[in-house]
């Protein structure tokens, strides 16, 4: 069980070794999850993006070896002004970090970065996908060879949508803001 501290809801995640869902807990609101993530590897992290807040989960799978430690699971929340979650979103990307959230295409939902397998072996697709649906938001894509030490070479990029300093002052921000959550173990 966690406790913010700063009027936050209550977060307990369960954990099965067998075949059942793990859940969370978000206040009194139980959602059953599709993945499993190992307990310790979970991070929680409240983004505040225009009006709207949420509260991030991201962590490893519970029984990744190998190349599987490199996938991360995201959980997102959503909260109303009460802070009460009012839904839940799950997605995956490959070598994932809070920095895949944004909202990429200005359209006032959060996107993020999906890094998947390509087909070979040392590439990697990246296609940007709506948190909601999981599918990509754009034709787009960008193709990456790895190379030693956790490099990459760009092969291929068809993004056409830039990302960078506005044009114009009231145009909004595509990157959502990340404060990490103190996070303390309640017994």
């Amino acid at each position: 069980m966690f406790s913010t501290g700063d009027h936050l809801p209550s977060i307990s995640y369960i954990s099965y070794a067998d075949n059942r869902n793990d859940m969370l807990m978000i206040g009194k609101k139980r959602f059953e999850l599709l993945s499993k993530i190992a307990p310790l590897s979970l991070r929680v992290v409240r983004i505040r993006w225009n009006t709207k807040q949420f509260l991030a989960f991201f962590g490893k799978g519970q029984s990744a070896s190998g190349s599987g430690v490199q996938l991360t699971y995201f959980i997102l929340a959503r909260l109303n002004p009460s802070m009460n979650v009012t839904g839940i979103h799950e997605f995956e990307s490959r070598f994932g970090t809070i920095d895949c959230i944004i909202d990429y295409n200005r359209d006032e939902t959060l996107d993020y970065f999906k890094i998947t397998h390509g087909k070979k072996s040392d590439e990697y697709s990246v296609t940007i996908n709506d948190t909601r649906s999981n599918k990509s938001i754009t034709a787009d894509n960008a193709l990456l060879q790895y190379k030693l030490n956790d490099r990459f070479i760009i092969m291929n990029n068809t993004f056409s949508y830039h990302i960078g300093p506005k044009k114009d002052p009231k145009q909004r921000d595509p990157y959502a803001y990340a404060d990490s959550v103190k996070v303390k173990n309640k017994r």
